[in-house]
């Protein structure tokens, strides 16, 4: 199965507020949590990962973060879907500006309440995510990755870790 990617246009990202800053090159993949409540309701209706990651992008540009946009590279919800968020060779500022020079960051829709433990679907996505399948979105710089390394998460679960070689997500045992 190829990524189900939607582009900003179709989950109506906001512009911008101004010129991202670009990478030339990655070392990694990090894989993130929301860090806020993330609705359970989520699991059963798409509707509502749309709107948390329009929510996600609408704080970190209005909230105390005043971000240009949305922090990640992209975002995975728990229909096993990956939202285009800044994309490839653009710097993310996950986790604060000057911390991630070397590397992209996906967002895992899971929260620090609410939907704690990652669905399949998440983990599928992710898997996705860096194993390729949309040349458009992601480039050779993000199928090469040595490694996605796995943030804490406030639940029971965590997220998988991939190698440069990934399997099918659809062959693996998560």
């Amino acid at each position: 199965m190829g990524i189900d990617l939607i582009d900003r246009e179709a989950w109506r990202a906001r512009a911008p507020r101004g010129t991202y800053d670009r990478i030339s090159r990655t070392r990694v993949a990090k894989i993130h949590y929301t860090g806020r409540r993330v609705d359970p309701a989520t699991v059963d209706d798409h509707n509502l990962c749309i709107a948390a990651v329009r929510s996600i992008q609408k704080g970190h540009q209005d909230g105390s973060h005043g971000w240009l946009d949305i922090g990640c590279t992209a975002a995975v919800c728990t229909h096993r879907v990956v939202f285009a968020g800044r994309g490839p060779h653009i710097l993310p500022v996950a986790n604060g500006a000057g911390l991630n020079a070397g590397h992209y960051a996906v967002l895992g829709l899971v929260g620090n309440s609410g939907l704690t433990v990652p669905p399949y679907g998440v983990h599928l996505g992710l898997a996705d995510s860096a194993c390729g399948g949309v040349p458009v979105y992601w480039d050779r710089d993000f199928l090469g990755l040595a490694l996605v390394i796995v943030s804490r998460l406030p639940g029971q679960a965590g997220f998988v870790v991939l190698h440069p070689r990934c399997e099918s997500p659809d062959q693996r045992s998560l």
